[in-house]
């Protein structure tokens, strides 16, 4: 018997960061209750080898006394998931039947990713339950908890992560204590389970022209036939089979810190103590410009990998050829005077590789920046003159908005992911080559890439 039982897609627990979360969770409702974290809860990542799991997954789905959904648009597009949901909401409904007692309300929602921005079809079984908590803070009910999740050791958000697993971890101690739920039987035949998540409550998102393509239609066909091939006896619910196509973006942010811009700017309130705490778009919008570059990336079904600029420039490059993923560098201009900074971007220079794109934000909101725009182009043109003539779309500067960025950004990991499964298994062409400009022309590597 289980106290717990948490319901998510496969998919979403990229870099381990469901299971992160779930851990912690457990681990503050032990301190709450004096129950053992390691039995509180369940989830099927912990299922061993030989293990007979439908037996295992209905027994944690019929003793359980809360179920826990992660929200997200890859949660709501999974059939096994539905069948969970609708197995336990039939356990709630056949005790208020056998009670004189109102139906128990023992589904505790969590928003692990955005889903009701109005974009997103969300199923009406999960409609029908409240799930934006006011006392988490808009950032939770907007945009959810995965990102929180990945900067928990920030000194920022962390503070705000444990913030939220401490108001999580007191509900859902008073939802165990208050569950009325007697255990259960589930059947372990879950094909003949209904699935809770078919009937929709909102009509197909209408994508804007501008959105017509992303990276995860250019991922559909190969996602497709993974999912066609049939395994070799029942599949545990879990991550889809790896295609050929990049599934992670590398988002490299290459600012400096407070200490570094103060000898070359006056106004250093952008900057942190480290570069990747740069916010060019405030006071506007204060948050890290990597924070928005990870929800573009998780938009487009790409694993965000965020790092600093530590100036090597070709292991980087070398690097995410090798492992068929993408890179993005996130560029501030002004740090193009920083110690070996203009040597490590005209060396980027020299590499024209088809997995690797930049991004230049030039807040308008930052006076300092907008007095010195037409300046700071031009020097970062001179440093870039090769990827200024010959790497639209995946060159882009003067990004004035957060939204010019997020959109910008978008257009850069498209084009990345449509230029890498179109040259997987073919040497590199020479990209639109000019008068004196030499390009590389070594085998594009169709390296491992992890699902």
């Amino acid at each position: 018997m289980v106290q717990l039982f948490l319901s998510f897609s496969g998919e979403d627990n990229g870099n381990g960061l469901v299971s992160d979360f779930f851990d912690d969770l457990c681990t503050e409702i032990g301190h709450i209750t004096a129950l053992a974290p390691d039995t509180l809860g369940y989830n099927y990542l912990e299922m061993r080898t030989a293990m007979r799991w439908r037996r295992e997954l209905s027994e944690a789905l019929g003793s359980c006394k809360v179920f826990i959904p992660l929200y997200s648009p890859r949660y709501f597009a999974s059939q096994f998931c539905g069948k969970e949901w609708w197995a336990f909401s039939r356990r709630q409904a056949e005790h208020g039947l056998g009670t004189a007692d109102p139906e128990p309300e023992m589904i505790f929602p969590v928003i692990w990713e955005g889903v009701f921005d109005g974009r997103r079809s969300v199923p009406k079984a999960a409609a029908d339950i409240w799930a934006r908590q006011p006392d988490l803070g808009e950032r939770y009910a907007s945009r959810g908890l995965r990102q929180l999740v990945q900067l928990k050791h920030n000194k920022e958000y962390g503070p705000l992560y444990q913030e939220i697993i401490f108001a999580l971890g007191k509900r859902l101690a008073e939802l165990i204590d208050d569950s009325p739920l007697a255990a259960g039987t589930v059947s372990e035949d879950f094909d003949s389970l209904g699935n809770a998540f078919h009937d929709l409550s909102a009509p197909p998102r209408e994508t804007p022209a501008a959105e017509a393509v992303t990276a995860a239609t250019l991922l559909a066909a190969d996602e497709d036939l993974a999912r066609a091939e049939p395994a070799a006896g029942h599949t545990v619910p879990g991550p889809r089979a790896s295609s050929s196509g990049p599934k992670r973006v590398r988002l490299v942010v290459a600012s400096g810190t407070r200490e570094d811009l103060g000898g070359l700017r006056q106004d250093t309130t952008p900057y942190g103590r480290r570069q990747d705490e740069w916010a060019p778009y405030a006071p506007e919008h204060p948050e890290p410009v990597l924070l928005y570059a990870i929800e573009v990336a998780s938009e487009l079904r790409l694993m965000p990998q965020p790092q600093e600029f530590d100036g090597e420039v070709t292991r980087l490059l070398d690097k995410v050829e090798a492992d068929n993923e993408l890179a993005v560098i996130i560029l501030d201009p002004w740090t193009i005077g920083l110690k070996g900074r203009q040597a490590a971007l005209s060396e980027y220079d020299k590499r024209l590789t088809m997995n690797t794109g930049m991004a230049v934000p030039q807040s308008a909101s930052d006076t300092e920046t907008a007095a010195r725009t037409d300046a700071l182009s031009q020097q970062l043109l001179t440093v870039l003159s090769r990827h200024a003539q010959l790497r639209e779309p995946v060159f882009k500067m003067s990004l004035k908005t957060v939204a010019a960025f997020k959109d910008a950004l978008r257009q850069i990991l498209v084009e990345l992911t449509r230029q890498v499964m179109m040259q997987a298994t073919q040497v590199r062409p020479a990209l639109r080559s000019g008068p004196g400009v030499l390009f590389d022309s070594r085998p594009f590597l169709d390296g491992p890439s992890e699902g």
